[in-house]
């Protein structure tokens, strides 16, 4: 009965699990600077291109871009704090 509780729990905090993968993370990072200064310039375009760009859709599969990036910046953003404010 324990090991059904167990897997039970299992199962309900991957559903809501908001982390990223190795890959996903090292994705985003590695485009850190590059997506941020991209916000604040409002390039839709540039956000565009990595969202649809083949290392994206191998990383990320049919995932969109606000939810990889709402999950990339809840991994290191501070509560106090909002990474795109100036």
């Amino acid at each position: 009965m324990v090991t059904k509780q167990k897997t039970k729990a299992t199962r309900s905090a991957s559903r809501d699990d908001w982390s990223l993968t190795a890959g996903q993370t090292l994705f985003m990072m590695q485009r850190h600077n590059a997506i941020l200064s991209a916000y604040e310039r409002e390039d839709l375009a540039f956000l565009t291109s990595l969202e649809t760009s083949a290392e994206y859709r191998s990383a990320f599969g049919k995932m969109s871009w606000d939810e990889a990036f709402d999950r990339y910046e809840s991994t290191w953003i501070d509560e106090d704090e909002t990474p795109l404010a100036s």
